[in-house]
């Protein structure tokens, strides 16, 4: 869907390390104006990070500047090429860190993902969300939690197919205020999420 002018956009960023073999990096574009978040635009595949860095230089200015949301586990290289060489700067900005580029983006940990996750499945099942892209809906089929040697359960995609595109959504979570969404906080009390 093109953009439209006077419209909030949010770019969620799953970047990879832009191996031939290795993860699909991929971004979606949320049109948060209205109540219901809507994507609008989707991207995912094999891609350098500085070559990630310009495509979502591209998209983010069509998007009347949105703001990008990456993750910086493994996007160091793309915030800091999307920083300075494309001097895009409506990049999310985490709180908690303060100094230089550790405080662009989000950074995954396991009590993050869970509460990315909590969010997403929160818009979709309150009728909060719509998405078109086929990429998303099949991979989410195969999101799920998984039980590691440790005994302890992550959230990924089962052994045989990716989960980029539903990470990159749930990166963009971070920069929504869930407040404005009713019953999100009632459902934290209600289950006790303790991350």
């Amino acid at each position: 869907e093109p953009p439209i002018r006077g419209h909030s956009y949010v770019i969620g960023v799953d970047p990879a390390d832009g191996e031939i073999k290795g993860d699909d990096s991929a971004l979606v574009v949320w049109d948060v104006t209205a109540n219901k978040v809507k994507a609008v635009c989707a991207w995912n595949g094999t891609i350098s990070q500085n070559d990630f860095a310009e495509l979502i230089n591209d998209v983010g200015n069509r998007y009347n500047e949105a703001l990008v949301v990456p993750e910086r586990n493994t996007g160091q290289l793309m915030i800091k090429w999307l920083t300075e060489v494309c001097q895009y700067t409506n990049i999310f900005t985490d709180a908690q860190k303060v100094s230089g580029y550790n405080n662009l983006g989000v950074y995954t940990t396991p009590g993050v993902k869970n509460e990315m996750i909590a969010r997403l499945k929160f818009l979709i099942a309150n009728g909060y969300y719509e998405d078109f892209d086929p990429t998303f809906c099949e991979q989410a089929n195969y999101f799920t939690y998984e039980k590691t040697p440790s005994g302890m359960y992550r959230a990924a995609a089962t052994a045989g197919h990716h989960d980029d595109t539903v990470l990159c959504r749930c990166i963009a979570t971070m920069a929504l205020d869930m407040d404005r969404f009713a019953g999100y906080n009632q459902q934290i009390i209600r289950e006790g999420r303790k991350y």
